[in-house]
């Protein structure tokens, strides 16, 4: 499975966006109360253009990768670009992207656009939000239906409530390869 982002063919997409709060306002002239609409801002995007690629080429291990201050961890290729999720000969195994530093802003939604799945089955597609780098105490879980080459957009359960400030997510792909050649 390729992932990557909705502004142009990236690596992996997450973009974390947060809502200015909408203001409501009298109209001077009719002494009538105006919604002001509120515009989503991005406060993220993981930036994995070009050259930005990690030491693995094992799709079984794990390795860090540093974007604009925050590190992630990945589970797959990452020596490839785009970076691969899969394996090989796997019944349900999950496969994570994470932040090991702590997003900064509070998140009203990520936005995650993934790439093609051949010979790939995604079984099942969470995120899970913490307040901890150990993912102990996880405070929010979002599921998803996982489709192909599309953007998946994740909310916060409670959707006047965002995601606090100083969260981790956590990304798991649950997912199933037949044949002893590698997939994704």
């Amino acid at each position: 499975m390729k992932l990557k982002t909705k502004l142009s063919t990236l690596l992996l997409g997450i973009t974390s966006i947060f809502a200015l709060t909408a203001a409501i306002v009298t109209n001077p002239n009719s002494g009538n109360a105006i919604e002001a609409k509120a515009e989503d801002k991005v406060c993220y995007t993981l930036n994995t253009t070009g050259t930005l690629q990690g030491t693995n080429d094992n799709y079984a291990n794990n390795c860090d990768i540093v974007s604009d201050d925050i590190t992630w961890n990945f589970t797959g290729n990452s020596k490839m670009n785009p970076w691969r999720l899969g394996g090989k000969s796997l019944t349900k195994v999950d496969r994570t992207v994470y932040t090991k530093t702590a997003m900064t802003s509070a998140i009203t939604r990520i936005d995650l656009t993934v790439g093609t799945a051949s010979s790939i089955t995604v079984n099942s597609l969470k995120l899970e939000v913490s307040n901890d780098a150990g993912f102990k105490n996880i405070t929010d879980t979002v599921n998803a239906d996982f489709i192909a080459s599309s953007k998946i957009s994740f909310a916060p359960t409670t959707p006047s409530i965002p995601w606090v400030a100083d969260s981790y997510y956590k990304f798991t792909f649950n997912v199933s390869v037949s044949g002893d050649k590698n997939k994704y």
